[in-house]
């Protein structure tokens, strides 16, 4: 029994498991990097079940009233 050497290149790897988007997003916020936050739990949002869905959105919803806040403390 002889062994089949495949090669294949790959050029880019997805992660499709939300939780990792989610921590991202979560370290993201506490450096004080918001819009890098949002994009994370967009993509947490794009790869999670209807199950979590909820909980997520609402995660995005916490991150663009911090970026809100933000916002409005630089402009004042």
């Amino acid at each position: 029994m002889g062994w089949n050497i495949v090669s294949q290149n790959t050029e880019e790897v997805i992660d499709r498991n939300p939780d990792t988007y989610v921590k991202r997003a979560e370290k993201a916020l506490s450096e004080g990097r918001v819009d890098e936050a949002v994009r994370e739990v967009d993509s947490a949002i794009e790869y999670c079940d209807s199950s979590k869905k909820v909980i997520i959105i609402m995660k995005r919803q916490r991150f663009y009233m911090v970026l809100k806040e933000t916002r409005s403390a630089v402009i004042s």
